[in-house]
């Protein structure tokens, strides 16, 4: 909406209100103050008042045009004097002009820049009437129907802000003036109903188009994603006839599309799995590549620098987790330590007292025998606290967890020369929140993006600190503008980063 829409036309009246001050200029048989240089201003101040009765008299006929061309030509008698007078009469624009010529001349001077901006405005030639009520206000700063008359030129204009300033100053220096009281309700009005429009225009923080095509609403997405879903649909049904093709040339039975689809969901399943695997089995080689480097070849468990690589896990044949340390022995081995476990009744004396001291068991204090604790259970609650408190705020955007959504592993204490190491290996997936602050219209409102943060390795395998991280946007996301989905992956990678501080502060707790 624009400032002009159904706005009333100026009231006040220009012949009416502008007449001139002091009345007539000097008579000429009184005296002159300032000599010939006073006599002929006086005189360009008489031509200049005779060209404004002119124009006034056109103005009230309604001959707005003519009322214009009277105006400027008074103005231009003025300026023909000063133009000739410019290095005796210098001070005939400033305030601090004295002599009664001066004075006149610039009321005069500034009369006529008001009613000419009344006449343009009645002509709604609004650049015009503001340039007019701008010269009105070089003299008299604090004019109040220059500012006023500046102000509605200015609404019109659409600078509505400008517009505004202009009214409360008027009505500060004059708070009974009922036109600038009426126009400046007008732009409050205005204002207020274009803030609405733009809530409306932004609620629910979805992109709106603007003029040149920048953002998509919500209608516009939906339609896009359809198209997106009829698209693959259409590539899944051509290969579907495709691969029934084929078997068709074999002479195969066809396949239903149903059938097929399942087919085709399990293979892609089975490349994942396959994928990740492959992905699990490079780590490992890393792992043994960096022992390598470190002259560890093999695993020793009496060596204390064993213990500080006691980081991987090994699935046994009944399907339970443990450490890679664990030995499972055969048959006649287990059947010798478990008659070695029996009780036997003790001879000459009393059994040594514990030690509750040390990292392992009691029995083990004096650290020569090997011990594993499951820690999975204080592990599990340890980590998924660390993990649900992150959060970041990177220039204005906000990312933070609002759940752990996956969290399995697992997590061992062992024990070996009285010296403790913790192992662990683990899967978490983060349910994450961004929220993107709304931009100065007409750029898009505040926006949240939700996702999930794939962490598949947070191990002790790993010392650097450099869990690997993967932000996973959901699919009803709206889309964003290059500088905002620039933003977005910032914040997310500072908001990765925290969460990696959070796993290395469980790490050293």
């Amino acid at each position: 909406m624009s400032a002009g829409d159904d706005a009333p036309q100026p009231t006040d009246d220009a012949a009416a209100e502008d007449a001139t001050p002091s009345g007539s200029p000097r008579a000429a048989d009184e005296p002159e103050a300032g000599g010939d240089d006073d006599a002929a201003l006086l005189a360009a101040v008489s031509d200049a008042l005779g060209h404004k009765e002119r124009g006034n008299a056109a103005f009230k006929s309604g001959d707005n045009d003519a009322a214009v061309a009277a105006y400027a030509d008074g103005l231009a008698a003025l300026k023909a004097y000063r133009d000739a007078h410019a290095d005796s009469d210098d001070d005939a624009d400033k305030a601090s002009a004295t002599t009664p010529a001066q004075v006149e001349e610039r009321e005069v001077r500034v009369s006529l820049h008001l009613n000419s901006a009344m006449a343009l405005l009645k002509l709604e030639q609004w650049e015009k009437a503001l340039a007019s009520s701008k010269a009105a206000l070089d003299v008299q700063p604090e004019n109040v129907k220059a500012l006023y008359r500046k102000g509605v030129a200015g609404a019109r204009l659409g600078r509505v802000d400008g517009a505004v300033v202009d009214l409360q100053k008027a009505l500060k220096l004059e708070p009974a003036n009922r036109d600038a009281k009426r126009e400046l309700a007008r732009l409050t009005d205005i204002v207020r109903r274009k803030r609405l429009e733009e809530k409306k225009r932004f609620s629910g923080g979805l992109q709106r188009a603007t003029s040149k095509g920048l953002y998509g609403d919500k209608e516009a997405e939906r339609e896009k994603k359809k198209k997106l879903e009829a698209q693959a649909s259409a590539k899944k049904r051509a290969r579907h006839e495709k691969f029934n093709a084929a078997r068709k040339e074999k002479g195969e039975d066809e396949v239903t599309f149903e059938n097929w689809e399942k087919e085709e969901k399990e293979k892609a399943e089975k490349e994942e799995k396959a994928a990740e695997e492959a992905r699990r089995r490079q780590q490992r080689q890393r792992e043994e590549q960096r022992r390598k480097e470190r002259g560890e070849d093999r695993v020793v468990v009496d060596d204390d620098l064993d213990l500080a690589n006691c980081k991987g896990y090994k699935t046994l044949a009944d399907g339970r987790r443990t450490s890679y340390f664990t030995n499972v022995p055969d048959q006649t081995t287990a059947q010798l330590l478990a008659a070695q476990q029996a009780p036997k009744k003790l001879e000459g004396g009393a059994a040594p007292s514990p030690d509750s001291n040390g990292d392992g068991s009691a029995w083990n204090a004096a650290g020569t025998t090997f011990e594993e604790r499951d820690m999975k259970g204080w592990a599990d609650d340890a980590l998924r606290d660390a993990l649900r408190d992150v959060s970041s705020v990177t220039d204005g955007l906000s990312v933070k967890t609002t759940s752990v959504k996956k969290l399995t592993g697992e997590a061992s204490l062992v024990v070996s020369r009285g010296r403790a190491r913790h192992i662990f290996e683990y899967v978490a997936d983060l349910s994450v929140e961004c929220r993107l602050p709304g931009e100065a219209p007409p750029g898009p409102g505040a926006t949240t993006i939700k996702g999930t943060l794939h962490m598949p390795e947070v191990s002790s395998s790993i010392t650097d600190g450099q869990y690997e991280a993967r932000f996973l946007r959901k699919s009803s996301s709206p889309s964003l503008s290059r500088p905002r989905e620039a933003a977005l992956e910032a914040a997310v990678a500072a908001y990765s980063d925290a969460v990696r501080a959070a796993v290395a502060a469980f790490v050293a707790d």
